[in-house]
């Protein structure tokens, strides 16, 4: 899959943005403090008022908004080492936790999400867990690490039924069954099909100079998002068959987080100097 990048200055791009949200600005509902450390990740439920969260203190926590409008901890789970990523299946009140270790622990949540048990754990990895996934309909856990390999278990029977290598350190990770795209630390985008218990690769997407730092999927117009450290966002036609991409100028650092809200036409970023931007994805860009 060829990438067509579109060629207009980061100035035009910003301009455009600009004008389209001139009169549109977020406004803060909640701040959740108590945290001493770093925070590698988080979870935003979106059938209840709560966040998880995993911190460098080695704690996983569930904040759920209570009656006087403020979160407040309902889980505070404490791993081993620290963990880097999670996965939440609010379908299942499944929890996925992955260390820095290589290790992925599996907790089941109660349905009042005052507490957690846990099911089972692999060391799956050599290196730090990156990203993680569940596909419910084909029953498969993905883990993905900075040991340059994606690896895919039966959710069932824990039993390990695949695995592919890359060329560098995955950093992210995001499936759609048949699909699984994952960011690697040179800036590429790997894009497998799953085929029963086997990956094929169908196109590694280079465009970014600068480790991928997230990615989000719009299933809906089938377009992948991707953040990356060479304060770039770009967008991936990926259903569109034209193989196209389009960039997202306006951060001025590292951009960290992606979260696409396809419902609303959103695309949300942030980057590591605190900087939040929201972006139009009706606006034409091309």
């Amino acid at each position: 899959m060829a990438a067509i990048i579109n060629s207009r200055s980061a100035e035009t791009a910003e301009s455009t943005e600009t004008t389209s949200f001139a009169n549109s600005k977020p406004t803060l509902l909640h701040k959740i403090s108590g945290h001493v450390a770093r925070i590698n990740d988080i979870v935003l439920l979106s059938k209840d008022d709560g966040i998880w969260t995993a911190s460098d203190d080695r704690s996983v926590r569930l904040y759920l908004k209570r009656d006087n409008d403020q979160f407040w901890p309902s889980i505070h789970h404490f791993m081993p080492v620290a963990p880097t990523c999670l996965f939440y299946s609010e379908e299942t009140y499944r929890l996925l936790v992955g260390l820095i270790n290589g290790q992925v622990y599996e907790f089941s949540v109660a349905d009042d999400f005052n507490s957690m048990s846990e099911k089972r754990k692999w060391t799956m990895h050599a290196g730090p867990i990156s990203g993680l996934g569940y596909a419910i309909s084909a029953e498969l856990i993905f883990s993905c690490s900075r040991d340059k390999s994606v690896i895919w278990h039966c959710a069932d029977t824990s039993v390990k039924l695949g695995a592919y290598h890359c060329d560098n350190s995955c950093t992210a990770l995001v499936i759609d069954l048949p699909f699984v795209f994952i960011g690697d630390h040179a800036g590429n985008v790997i894009v497998l099909r799953m085929s029963g218990n086997n990956a094929n690769l169908v196109s590694k997407l280079s465009a970014h100079t600068a480790p991928i730092s997230s990615l989000s999927w719009d299933r809906v117009k089938e377009v992948l998002y991707s953040g990356c450290h060479d304060n770039l966002v770009i967008m991936w036609d990926i259903g569109g068959g034209r193989g196209e991409a389009y960039e997202l100028n306006g951060h001025t650092s590292k951009v960290t987080r992606l979260c696409a809200a396809p419902g609303a036409y959103r695309l949300f970023s942030a980057d590591d100097l605190g900087k939040l931007m929201c972006w139009d994805m009706k606006a034409k860009r091309f």
